[in-house]
């Protein structure tokens, strides 16, 4: 499969691989990438995720020892992007004091997120958690969107007061959204 594929990731450098991937997709049409096997996401800043992007995940995407404020997946005044399948994993045991996230949403529509999400905090006898994180952080006016995580798509979890919405996976943070979206 590699010999077929346009950007091929060694282990050492995935996410700037990744990043480069995501900027070559054509400005209209198909925008798909397929990440296929294991990838070390580093660095703090986020892979940004354009407008219509399709992010296809077989294999597990993990944390690389990053800073606090650090985010793996991004979006910002986007619509209809999707990240599914897979697995994304924060690797929080091995992450120093601090608040990370997976995916941050700011003022996105019709997003789908549907893939296995995990290890984002740590907590130790019963403290408080020293690292810290959300799983899904939407900002901003968000609306139609769609978000499973597949760790534990049943469980039932507080939201901030003031959230229009009510959710059903573990992790994911809601605020300052409108409402009009899905959670499933």
């Amino acid at each position: 499969m590699k010999a077929q594929s346009d950007y091929v990731c060694n282990g050492s450098n995935d996410t700037s691989v990744i990043k480069s991937a995501i900027a070559a997709l054509p400005e209209t049409g198909a925008r798909k990438i397929q990440l296929l096997g294991s990838f070390t996401k580093t660095g703090d800043s986020p892979i940004e995720i354009p407008s219509n992007t399709h992010i296809d995940l077989d294999g597990t995407i993990t944390s690389g020892v990053v800073g606090d404020g650090a985010v793996m997946f991004s979006a910002t005044d986007a619509t209809g992007i999707s990240i599914t399948g897979g697995r994304l994993d924060g690797n929080a045991t091995n992450q120093s004091a601090g608040y990370r996230v997976l995916i941050l949403l700011t003022n996105v529509s019709n997003a789908r997120i549907d893939t296995y999400l995990t290890n984002v905090s740590v907590t130790e006898d019963d403290e408080y958690a020293t690292v810290n994180g959300a799983y899904v952080k939407q900002v901003g006016k968000c609306y139609g969107n769609s978000i499973t995580n597949r760790k534990f798509p049943n469980i039932l979890n507080v939201v901030p007061q003031s959230s229009p919405v009510t959710q059903n996976s573990e992790g994911l943070l809601i605020s300052n959204c409108d409402t009009g979206w899905t959670l499933v």
